[in-house]
C-alpha cells in the first residue's frame, strides 16, 4: 500500500496521504462497524428493558 505522509517544520507527522481506493474500503467498513454497533446497542437496550432495568419508550419518543 503506497501511504505518505506529511510533516511540520518538526518533522512530526501531521496529515496522512492514502491512495483513493484504500480511502473508499477505509469509509466502507467504518460504516458497517457503525452500523454493527448500533445493532449491538440496541440489543442491549431491549435486553435491559426486558429485565426491567430501563423503560420502555413510548412510540412518540421512538420516532422523535
Amino acid at each position: 500500500m503506497n501511504v505518505q505522509f506529511l510533516t511540520d517544520e518538526h518533522g512530526e507527522r501531521t496529515h496522512v496521504l492514502l491512495p483513493i481506493k484504500v480511502w473508499k474500503k477505509m469509509q466502507k467498513d467504518l460504516q458497517k462497524q457503525k452500523f454493527k454497533d448500533s445493532i449491538t446497542s440496541g440489543l442491549r437496550e431491549v435486553k435491559l428493558m426486558e429485565e426491567g432495568k430501563i423503560a420502555e419508550p413510548s412510540i412518540e419518543e421512538l420516532f422523535k
